[in-house]
């Protein structure tokens, strides 16, 4: 009898874990690494807009959108992660996606992306129990060295800005 109940736990357990597996690839599978950051950002803003109806007006500097590496991915997430917030807390009408690439005298290369939101805003120092949305967007940026800006109030949007070298 025990045979039997373990065999019908592993055969319902494999379906789940085929369709975690599949589920986690997908997110993996975001098309930095073979496209560019570039295109895989201007396909998600796309789908965000189609699927929301907030517009969204996206700036690339070409050599950041060239980036295909573990940064380019972080940035990718952090970007989603950004526009995730703006469909659920925003009650936008437009996001302004920027992804630009400065030189600078013996510091190297700056990249810096920024999303803008028109929405509702909120207070960046009051404590807001029960989402992580912003928590998980610091911890990206730490893990790769990025300075980040919250920058929001009520009535007047937010303003997410990261800035890292390369």
């Amino acid at each position: 009898e025990l045979d039997e109940e373990l065999g019908r736990a592993e055969d319902v357990a494999t379906p789940g874990l085929a369709e975690s597996r599949a589920a986690i690839a997908q997110m993996r599978d975001n098309g930095v690494r073979h496209a560019g950051l570039g295109a895989a950002v201007q396909d998600l803003t796309q789908r965000f807009s189609a699927r929301t109806g907030v517009a969204v007006a996206l700036a690339l500097d070409e050599v950041v959108a060239k980036f295909t590496d573990e940064r380019a991915e972080t940035v990718f997430r952090i970007i989603e992660e950004a526009l995730r917030n703006v469909e659920r807390h925003a009650s936008a009408h437009t996001v302004n996606v920027e992804l630009r690439c400065t030189s600078t005298a013996g510091a190297g290369t700056l990249v810096q992306m920024e999303v803008a939101d028109d929405g509702v805003g909120f207070d960046p120092a009051l404590p807001r129990t029960g989402h992580y949305g912003l928590r998980g967007i610091h911890e990206q940026a730490t893990l790769i060295g990025a300075k980040l800006g919250v920058l929001s109030e009520p009535g007047k949007g937010t303003r997410i800005v990261l800035v890292f070298e390369t």
